[in-house]
């Protein structure tokens, strides 16, 4: 009885994996494709805030050109196959023996991959211009020479986006961390002040002496946290239904 249970779960597991492996693989050559396309957008969103004066980006390698297109490519197929991979994962560990969990596990993917498209899209047109215009702003803005670098600014932005975007999927794993019973609801639901005050000697931990710096951290931590305390409560309030 183990050995059939066994071999169930390699068999499971191969087929699960082939199936990312074989998404990933191909949206990553589709993403490679298409990854000029995808560079020229990322540096038009600069060379719009940029004054008219300014110079044109530059390149110091051979290969930096490359290597940008090739981050982009990776970030892309990242953000495609991220839902799909928690959705392989949750549908293994928890199978759909009955039909509202396969049409609860599709409502939790269509969620997942629009909040994904949604965040890729406020970061890029409306987040990324106003912190690179804050940036800017900080010099004169009509005698700035700065020549700006491609991989530096692809590496910039690109880290700016997956921090948003982990920051806009925390409700979703957290729907996902209490749907699969790897936290205690009750226990975080009481403790619930304490975590904010241990968030607030963290980042005091993090970022001294400046108490603006420390209470910017903090309030950012505290969002992370009640976005994953909201996808709990989206959990319990359905189990209660």
């Amino acid at each position: 009885m183990k050995q059939t249970k066994l071999s169930f779960w390699f068999h499971e597991i191969s087929w699960k994996a082939f199936y990312i492996f074989f998404s990933t693989i191909f949206c990553f050559c589709t993403c490679f494709f298409y990854a000029d396309v995808f560079l020229c957008e990322h540096l038009q969103i600069f060379l719009y805030i940029m004054p008219k004066n300014a110079l044109k980006f530059t390149t110091f390698f051979v290969t930096e050109t490359f290597s940008s297109m090739l981050t982009l490519s990776l970030y892309t197929t990242f953000l495609c196959i991220f839902p799909f991979m928690l959705y392989c994962l949750h549908t293994f560990c928890r199978p759909s023996y009955f039909f509202y969990e396969a049409y609860k596990q599709l409502i939790f993917l269509i969620l997942s991959f629009s909040l994904s498209i949604v965040a890729h899209l406020f970061f890029k047109y409306s987040l990324l211009p106003n912190i690179l215009q804050f940036f800017i702003s900080l010099g004169n803005n009509e005698l700035w020479q700065h020549i700006p670098n491609v991989y530096n600014y692809i590496l910039f932005s690109l880290s700016l986006a997956i921090g948003f975007q982990i920051l806009c999927q925390l409700t979703c794993l957290g729907i996902y961390i209490d749907s699969m019973s790897l936290s205690n609801y009750l226990m975080l639901a009481r403790t619930r002040k304490y975590w904010h005050i241990g968030l607030l000697l963290f980042s005091a931990f993090i970022c001294p002496p400046d108490v603006f710096l420390q209470s910017t951290c903090w309030v950012f931590l505290v969002l992370c946290f009640e976005f994953m305390h909201l996808g709990f409560c989206f959990v319990r309030s359905y189990k209660k239904q």
